[in-house]
């Protein structure tokens, strides 16, 4: 596994002189020895041969980032980000979006054009983080509208069916878009994403023009005994969330 990106980019015809590379590719090389090297030895045959197609493909990814990294801008990636992101990979090869991040962010790091906005604590995102979280989070504009209801409502009032029988739902909020369509699932991933400190709600204003469609499917979905007072909210994307998707989603998922 050693000289894991020098062989790469040698096939690929690049130059070290023309790309300036030489040194921060060998510090990254001595890291993925560390990290990853011993780690791939240890593994038996079969779990070689299961994980070879992601192991390649997030190889080939990085040098791809690597070589789109301005020679002015590249720099010595610090121990501190891609020591413990490529210690962290290793448990997602499997989830495709997962191990993107983790090729972002890596990469990230190497380039000076984002210093300040790659953060240690991005590694423990991407971890608590799944496939739809992501997905979700990519999709989202700096600003988008959400459905909450009026503070103290009753959610005792809202019955869910399935088809077991009736039970409570205690919702929070609404949100869909045109990609990502069933409520709960995102309610829960923005929840998630809310806790890391990615997202947050605010401003809960009486909702005078209800979104139709986004309402039209919650009645679909709930029985209702009572109508809710609905409310607008904004869903919003924070500086600290702006500068995760600007790090490890970007032109990905």
């Amino acid at each position: 596994m050693g000289d894991i990106f020098t062989n790469i980019l040698v096939s690929a015809g690049t130059s070290f002189a023309t790309k300036a590379i030489d040194a921060p590719i060998r510090t990254f090389n001595d890291i993925w020895d560390i990290s990853l090297g011993n780690y791939f030895h240890a593994l038996n045959d079969k779990s070689k041969i299961k994980h070879q197609v992601q192991i390649d493909d997030f190889k080939n990814k990085l040098a791809e980032d690597i070589l789109k990294i301005a020679k002015e801008k590249l720099q010595e990636p610090k121990i501190s980000i891609i020591g413990p992101a490529l210690e962290a990979s290793k448990y997602y090869f499997d989830e495709k979006e997962i191990r993107d991040m983790f090729v972002k962010l890596i990469a990230s790091s190497m380039d000076s054009t984002y210093n300040g906005l790659v953060q240690h604590s991005f590694v423990e995102i991407i971890k608590q983080l799944s496939p739809y979280d992501a997905k979700l989070f990519a999709s989202l504009n700096k600003v988008e509208p959400i459905v909450t209801f009026e503070k103290g409502f009753d959610y005792g009032y809202f019955r869910r069916v399935n088809p077991q029988g009736v039970y409570s739902s205690v919702n929070d909020f609404f949100y869909r878009n045109d990609y990502f369509k069933d409520l709960k699932l995102n309610e829960i991933s923005i929840n998630n994403l809310i806790r890391l400190g990615l997202l947050k709600i605010q401003k809960r204003v009486p909702m005078t023009d209800i979104n139709e469609i986004m309402i039209a499917t919650y009645y679909e979905k709930y029985e209702i005994e009572k109508s809710p007072t609905f409310e607008k909210s904004t869903l919003k994307i924070t500086s600290f969330g702006q500068a995760f998707k600007d790090v490890c989603l970007k032109d990905s998922l």
